[in-house]
Formats: C-alpha cells, structure tokens, sequence
C-alpha cells in the first residue's frame, strides 16, 4: 500500500466522524409534546402541543404542529384547539438567540441554556426546544409565556438529558481519537519499511571469498 493511498485513507477516516456530527439527533416520524402556559391581563390558558417531525434531510426539517388540548381562558392562547400547521426550515439559519416560544428546531449543534435580553430564558438541547419561559410588563400588565417538554420519542429530550449529551459526546470523541491513532500507526509503519527497504538496498553486497 502506498503513501499516498493511505495519506487518503487517513483524510477520510479523519472526515467521517466529523460529517456524521452534522448530522440532525432526530428522524421523521419522531415527536415531542409540550405544555405550553400563556398568562396575561389577568388570565390564563394552558395547552398542549404536539410536533411531530415529517422529514429530517440536514440541513432541512419538515415538522408539523397540532394543538391536541387547551383549558382556560381560550381568548388567551394564540391557537385554538385542533389548530394545526406545517413549516418547513434550515436549521442552520435557525439561531437560538433570536428564539421564540414556537421555534422548536435550531442548530443542532447548540445544547446549553440562554437569556432572552433579560426577560427569559430558553433552553435546547442538541437543537431542539427543551423550555422556553418569557415574562414582560406590558401597557395592560404583565405578559407570562412558558413551554416545556412534557413526553418525547427522542431520548435526550427526557430526563437527564445533559448526562446523555455527555456519554454521546465522550464516545464519539473516543470513536474519533481510536480511528486517527490507527491511522497514523499504518503510515509509520509504511515509512519505516520503505526505509528499511533503501537501506538495505544502498548497503554494498560482500564479495565472495577466493
């Protein structure tokens, strides 16, 4: 095997762990259910909404929303029951800090908590929305917005989720570390046995005896 070959082979090995982390954490047909509460002028509504994802091709997510259930004030909340849509986004257009309360999908390579310019606080994990709380004081008083994930066919969605991301990225990180180490030791010892080979080479053959 030549140099070269394995200088390539060494290349792609490198690049394939590092594509597969571009990859999206979740596939179509996966789901998440959330508890929204809305509060204002004195009232409140409850409902819960159901996201399901319908294709999931990195960087593109189709996913669609359904308002399975509301109680409370239905004059509050911004959907009514059986209220459903579909959207279509780029994920990696998607910014976490510029989220709002239906922005379900961002980079997926964002997991971490953040302020909302010092009304809130939203949190995601691999990309996707984990809870998002807002409270501000309006002309006619204060304003209350939360969601948060109450069921989920995703894994690290559920509890625990940051011990998860911390496994998940431990072992690709060991995945990544093995594949590099056994890549390098094929071009040592490649290296070492064509200099072994000129050596033996440029050594001068001993004349035969009388």
């Amino acid at each position: 095997m030549s140099l070269r070959l394995l200088t390539v082979l060494l290349l792609i090995a490198v690049a394939i762990p590092l594509a597969g982390a571009q990859q999206l954490p979740y596939k179509a047909g996966d789901w998440i259910r959330y508890s929204y509460m809305f509060k204002r002028y004195g009232g409140e509504c409850t409902a819960t909404i159901y996201v399901r994802v319908d294709e999931a091709n990195y960087p593109y997510v189709n996913y669609s929303v359904k308002v399975e259930k509301t109680e409370g004030d239905h004059t509050i909340c911004p959907w009514g029951q059986g209220y459903e849509f579909s959207m279509s986004i780029n994920v990696t257009w998607s910014r976490p800090e510029s989220s709002g309360p239906f922005l379900f999908f961002v980079d997926p390579s964002y997991t971490g908590e953040i302020n909302l310019y010092g009304v809130g606080r939203v949190c995601y994990v691999n990309g996707v929305l984990k809870s998002w709380e807002v409270k501000q004081n309006g002309p006619a008083g204060v304003v209350e917005v939360s969601a948060s994930v109450v069921d989920s066919s995703m894994g690290f969605l559920k509890p625990f989720p940051t011990d998860t991301l911390s496994q998940n990225t431990l072992s690709q990180s060991l995945l990544l570390v093995a594949v590099v180490i056994v890549a390098v030791a094929m071009v040592a010892v490649v290296l070492f046995r064509k200099r072994k080979i000129r050596v033996t080479i440029s050594m001068p053959l001993s004349n035969p005896g009388p």
